[in-house]
């Protein structure tokens, strides 16, 4: 694969929301590869962005001290959104 075409499949890969390991796959090299070819593209995302991507739902400004209480107390990301309504799905205890 020439280097122009694996830009332009970073770059649509991280445009369709696409983890940088399933982008990774799918171009047969490297994670490390995929985040620093994005990175030279200048299309990575910001932190904020990323940790949203990573905890598959946004935390919005007027919850944001309540999920970092939920934090402190030892839940996990996804049982912290799940207690304040922002992430889908049952909660197993």
């Amino acid at each position: 694969m020439k280097m122009t075409e694996r830009r332009i499949a970073i770059k649509e890969g991280y445009a369709n929301d696409e983890s940088p390991k399933a982008i990774a796959t799918r171009l047969r090299c490297s994670v490390a590869s995929v985040k620093a070819t994005a990175s030279q593209l200048g299309i990575t995302r910001t932190q904020k962005a990323a940790s949203d991507f990573r905890r598959g739902f946004a935390v919005p400004a007027e919850m944001l001290a309540h999920y970092k209480k939920l934090m402190a107390n030892r839940f996990s990301a996804k049982e912290s959104g799940k207690l304040l309504g922002l992430a889908q799905g049952e909660m197993k205890r």
